[in-house]
């Protein structure tokens, strides 16, 4: 049938783009002036396009390719993370790439700071090359997390935290993994983190469609009471409740109200429905 070509079609370009992706990751990797560094790829699709990658990068570096039959980013990082091996562990998404100097300045700033329990780096749109994340400040704690941190300019000294696997794309509540991450392991007030500002991760600019602003509530809530109740940190209460207010207030501007009205519920339902 038409309709069956169409989405196996449709199928063959997701396969493709994805594999591209990976390869643009693999090259900046390979062209990284800090060597001494180990790839895990926790390969989840159905096909198996990603092998020639694999066999054609791995004599630029040490690649560790491993299969899932189970879907989930946090339940898959986790594997990758139970058998890595190096002091400094990084998470980069399959659609991002890395400036030459990106693992040198983040080795440096490890090297020269101990009291530092993780790193960030700016980030940019590969598209239009606009900085997203990016940190006036050159030490970030708990509080700074949420505005500087995502899961691919992160990069975190080696311990034993794990990844939520209720948390992240792939489950029910789709976001805040990575926050949960760096909170779980940020012990007290003393622990910081260093922003480094000479180097970037380019990937692409999140177009927060409505069905991605709702999922991306529903984390954030779970992660604000579970921070809330399991760390007993009870300025996530308020985050949370500040976060809600702002939802509610823009849909009362009218402009964009589909768009707050799947943030304010998103909110409300992940809230509700995350068990701690």
């Amino acid at each position: 049938p038409r309709s069956t070509r169409k989405e196996s079609s449709a199928a063959s370009d997701v396969y493709k783009r994805q594999v591209e992706e990976v390869r643009c990751l693999c090259v900046s990797l390979s062209k990284q002036t800090f060597k001494d560094f180990e790839l895990y790829i926790v390969d989840q699709n159905e096909h198996h396009e990603l092998e020639d990658i694999v066999r054609n990068f791995e004599k630029n570096f040490i690649i560790h390719y491993i299969r899932s039959d189970v879907k989930g980013l946090s339940y898959n990082r986790n594997i990758a993370l139970r058998m890595c091996k190096g002091e400094i562990i990084g998470f980069p998404d399959d659609d991002c790439y890395y400036e030459v100097n990106v693992l040198q300045e983040v080795n440096e700033a490890f090297s020269s700071r101990e009291e530092v329990g993780f790193c960030a780096v700016t980030t940019r749109d590969t598209v239009t090359k606009r900085v997203c994340h990016i940190s006036q400040k050159a030490y970030l704690y708990k509080k700074d997390v949420l505005k500087a941190c995502i899961s691919y300019n992160i990069f975190v000294r080696k311990n034993t935290v794990m990844f939520d696997e209720r948390l992240g794309v792939g489950t029910y509540f789709s976001s805040g993994e990575e926050t949960d991450y760096l909170y779980s392991f940020i012990e007290n007030y003393r622990t910081c983190g260093f922003f480094v500002d000479r180097t970037a991760v380019y990937h692409p600019a999140n177009n927060a469609d409505i069905s991605k602003v709702y999922k991306y509530s529903l984390g954030f809530a779970a992660l604000q009471k579970k921070d809330w109740i399991m760390r007993r940190n009870y300025k996530a209460l308020f985050v949370y409740l500040y976060y809600l207010l702002r939802a509610f207030c823009g849909m009362l501007l009218i402009r964009n109200f589909i768009k707050h009205w799947y943030s304010f519920g998103g909110k409300i339902i992940g809230f509700v429905k995350f068990k701690v």
